[in-house]
């Protein structure tokens, strides 16, 4: 069944009915309200004028206790004004008199919640409740004494019939308002229908075909203009009459042309994306190959450079007062291109980490003045070999505190530094500054005397691989440094950047964002809460604790036995394989065990396992030293339960803090 069908011309009468419907109610109900008010106003100001002179008149009266000049009072008020009810009430709310010559309440206070308030209150108070209209006010005596109360009450009754009264008269208006209005509204519906009907039935027919229309609308509005339309899409499809079955013929040979490419283009998209996917599977692998690749390599070269690090590192702690100045000079050499060979690794593996898009920084609010005098002392150290005066200069003289990830800032700021050493001239000079930017950002400046660089090769100065000029010289580097400080800087939320002049030096520049939750007492060089203080510990009783170190490499197991003899508190066993480390352990329980992870047969993992589930062997700190150094095998390292993770090369200071800190958490009362 088909729903009833209303025309245009009926629904704009309804909706403009409605509309005025709405509109009459809405003033309706607006008037009604402010006759309600207007008058309620009206009435209370009475009320409040005639308790007012009411007050005034039984002052002496209520002093003096006169009730039967009280009772006239009242009696003339409820007599000669349009007031129902007057009450003169004691200083503690008893009734005196009502006007009546034996009031019912006499003596008693009015259980009623007006007369509470009033008496609470001490000041003149107007109240409405369902019932009547309140208005009371305090008799003063000398302004500050309450001689007693008069309260007045006129019944709501009142103002209901006056309101019903407005309304009737309102209802009349609004009726022959709304009667108006309708019948307007019906007018002004048909007469936007009647030419919209007219359109409505020109395009059914033009629908149906027949193009023969013309519409004779004259007006001057959209609904002419639209009429026009119409005329003359009529007497264009009249003079270009295409036949039913032309335009079908057309449409069937456009329709095959289109099923005809869609097939040729889903085959298309079928073969690329094939090819997509065979570019990204192999791009997979390429990248996998290329991070196994990168792992095996630090790997195997941190192998290596451990022993020669830490023989080095040795003949640098021994007494070298039986070396001459050359033998003092090769040992500084072993050190320095080691430590050089180590960073490329680091700098290999981190720009790897940029590419792969996997490089993460652990953000932090600290101070950084220490950071930058640890750079400083390092840089310096570097500076004297370079033949380069380095100078701090403090222009913020409390350094606020930063957001960073600790590592990663001093990693960046010694990149600028090292670099405004190497590619400084003999007898330069490096300034290290900051200052707040913008209240904002702290700006670390690296100033140097040295080459500069060229304004052409500037637009480089951040490009993987650019040495800009030095490919061929004899300054060291790889050219990867900045642009892993840019990425660590941004990683950070700061910025970066530089000022340089050839032939007279270069000014970088890294800004990093100010902490304002920062305390201004908090200590420069507070640590995070995250860090533990080292922990030395002296041997156990007097006694020498013992040693595991499980190790392969015997050229690292001879590296740490010439460390540890230099100490008097450490007794080392070694183990070429965790199977023979797992049967010393379990004889011989340990105060502390080393322990290689890439190990012939059982790895370290395995062997940490297996020692957790030995009952004598269980408790003994297991330390990792191993050469895989990736972030996510030193995570993996410590979510395991070593009690530290130490990298190849080591480095003797750290290795032996870590044995200490280790042994201390061994002893009664630690475990």
């Amino acid at each position: 069944m088909n729903a009833p069908r209303y025309g245009l011309g009926v629904k704009v009468a309804l909706i403009a009915s409605a509309i005025v419907v709405f509109i009459g109610a809405g003033l309706f109900g607006v008037v009604a309200y402010e006759q309600r008010v207007t008058f309620q106003e009206i009435r209370t100001a009475e009320m409040v004028e005639a308790v007012r002179k009411t007050a005034f008149q039984a002052e002496n009266h209520l002093y003096n206790y006169n009730v039967r000049e009280l009772r006239s009072i009242a009696t003339g008020i409820t007599e000669g004004r349009r007031i129902d009810l007057v009450w003169i009430l004691d200083s503690e709310g008893r009734l005196l008199t009502d006007g009546s010559p034996r009031p019912a309440l006499r003596n008693k206070r009015p259980q009623i919640g007006f007369i509470d308030r009033l008496l609470s209150g001490g000041l003149i108070r107007t109240e409405a409740d369902e019932t009547n209209l309140w208005a009371g006010t305090p008799v003063l005596l000398n302004k500050n004494e309450i001689l007693g109360y008069v309260v007045a009450a006129v019944p709501m009754e009142e103002f209901n019939n006056n309101i019903w009264s407005t309304i009737q008269k309102q209802s009349v208006v609004l009726g022959l308002a709304l009667i108006s209005g309708i019948f307007a509204a019906i007018i002004f519906g048909q007469r936007i229908a009647a030419p919209v009907e007219s359109l409505r039935e020109a395009a059914d027919r033009i629908g149906k075909g027949d193009w023969d229309v013309k519409l004779d609308i004259a007006r001057q509005d959209e609904i002419g203009d639209l009429a026009k339309a119409i005329n003359i899409m009529a007497e264009r499809l009249n003079d270009g009459a295409v036949t039913r079955e032309r335009l079908q013929a057309l449409v069937d040979e456009k329709t095959a042309e289109i099923a005809m490419h869609r097939d040729k283009l889903e085959a298309l998209v079928e073969e690329r994306t094939r090819e997509l996917q065979s570019a990204k599977e192999t791009a997979e692998r390429a990248s996998l190959a290329k991070s196994e690749f990168l792992s095996s390599m630090s790997h195997e070269l941190r192998t290596p450079l451990n022993a020669i690090l830490g023989f080095g590192q040795l003949l640098d702690y021994s007494d070298q007062s039986g070396m001459d100045a050359e033998q003092r000079q090769a040992i500084d050499y072993i050190n320095n291109s080691g430590e050089h060979l180590l960073n490329l690794i680091n700098q290999v593996l981190d720009f790897n980490k940029i590419e792969d898009g996997n490089l993460s920084v652990y953000v932090e609010s600290f101070a950084p003045m220490d950071d930058m005098q640890d750079c400083f002392a390092i840089a310096s150290a570097i500076a004297a070999k370079h033949g380069v005066t380095i100078e701090l200069k403090k222009d913020v003289p409390v350094h606020p505190a930063i957001r960073a990830d600790r590592t990663r800032f001093k990693q960046a700021l010694l990149n600028l530094m090292t670099n405004a050493i190497k590619y400084n001239r003999r007898g330069g000079k490096v300034f290290l500054d900051c200052n707040v930017i913008d209240d904002r950002y702290l700006r670390l400046i690296v100033a140097d005397t040295g080459m500069g660089i060229a304004a052409e090769r500037q637009h480089l100065m951040f490009e993987p691989f650019q040495r800009l000029g030095h490919e061929s010289s004899t300054i060291e580097g790889t050219g990867i440094g900045l642009t892993i400080t840019k990425k660590l800087v941004t990683l950070m939320r700061g910025r970066i950047g530089f000022e340089s002049e050839e032939g007279k030096g270069s000014t970088f520049w890294i800004d990093l964002p100010l902490d304002p939750q920062w305390k201004e007492d908090a200590p420069a060089g507070a640590s995070s809460a995250h860090e533990r203080p080292a922990v030395i510990a002296e041997p156990k009783n007097g006694k020498r604790s013992t040693l595991l170190y499980v190790e392969d490499n015997a050229d690292n197991i001879r590296l740490m036995e010439m460390i540890l003899d230099k100490e008097d508190e450490f007794t080392m066993i070694s183990a070429p394989n965790a199977e023979e480390g797992l049967a010393i352990a379990a004889r011989n329980t340990p105060d502390v065990i080393l322990m290689d992870i890439n190990l012939p047969g059982m790895d370290g993992f395995q062997a940490l396992q297996a020692l957790r589930a030995c009952d004598g062997a269980r408790h003994v700190p297991v330390i990792a030293v191993t050469a895989s150094a990736l972030p996510s095998e030193v995570q993996r390292g410590l979510d395991a339960g070593f009690a530290a993770y130490l990298t190849k090369p080591i480095r003797i200071d750290v290795t032996l803090n870590a044995i200490r800190e280790a042994v201390a958490s061994h002893e009664p009362g630690l475990v």
